[in-house]
């Protein structure tokens, strides 16, 4: 507790102070703060920290639960922040620091492992930073739908056509299931001299004669005709991928990549 004012979690009484202030430190009215915290799925009083001083609500900073997964295997507690807000009568008296003191010592004690937040470089730099955060590199993600399906069908009967000596070296029936992260669940079908693809949903591997699974990323390369079987074959001793029946069918399956390799370059540009 600072000699001025009393740093301590809110309470429902609380809500209006903190709507009043929200609207001198933005100029938001009233129903914002409704909107931005009481209506969130996660509000909790307890997880909005305010500086209080003759019973004016002067600072808060609150922040989101949240279950973060940082691995696979790994998920741990986290919260993302919020608002951090001083009433501008109050501002560069150490007001915002004694709020995020408060507030980080509460949420490790929760067993928070992880806390992030949002804010532009000069707000990090001159307020978050002296707090021990860190500040991350700015990125910008675009995500995309690489690879169509339906478009690599049609390529592939198309090519198909077009490759009648190669696809007459696929003797008997096989079944190619793909699984991977980053693609729709697919499978190739080679029947007597034909080949063709589908999307086959709620199917086990017990009913395919070869199953790939892993990263689009990493198989990329061997659909798209820039690697071999002996190089999914180092994937399979690294562990990168998991596979079924790939040895046993090799040749038909190197023969595959072959065919396939020009369609999937044309489905995903």
């Amino acid at each position: 507790m600072n000699s001025q004012y009393l740093i301590r979690a809110s309470k429902k009484r609380d809500e209006a102070l903190l709507a009043k202030l929200t609207k001198n430190a933005f100029g938001f009215n009233e129903d914002f703060w409704i909107w931005k915290h009481k209506r969130h799925p996660s509000f909790n009083h307890s997880s909005i920290i305010i500086a209080e001083i003759d019973g004016e609500v002067i600072g808060a900073s609150s922040w989101i639960p949240r279950d973060l997964k940082i691995s696979n295997f790994i998920t741990v507690r986290a919260a993302v922040g919020g608002d951090t807000i001083v009433h501008p009568n109050y501002r560069g008296q150490g007001v915002g620091s004694s709020i995020m003191k408060e507030y980080y010592e509460r949420l490790k004690g929760s067993g928070v492992m992880v806390i992030y937040g949002f804010a532009t470089k000069e707000v990090a730099k001159k307020f978050y930073l002296p707090q021990g955060n860190i500040l991350m590199r700015d990125s910008i993600i675009r995500y995309s739908k690489i690879l169509n399906c339906s478009r690599w069908r049609k390529i592939i009967a198309s090519i198909a056509k077009k490759a009648n000596g190669p696809i007459r070296k696929l003797k008997g029936q096989v079944t190619i299931r793909f699984a991977l992260k980053g693609a729709p669940p697919f499978s190739i079908v080679v029947e007597n001299g034909k080949i063709d693809l589908e999307e086959m949903e709620g199917k086990g591997p017990k009913d395919f004669d070869v199953v790939i699974e892993g990263k689009l990323s990493l198989l990329m390369p061997f659909l798209e005709g820039r690697r071999g079987i002996f190089d999914l074959a180092k994937l399979l001793v690294r562990r990168k991928i998991n596979t079924k029946g790939v040895l046993l069918n090799s040749i038909t399956l190197f023969r595959v990549f072959r065919i396939i390799a020009p369609a999937f370059r044309k489905a995903t540009e």
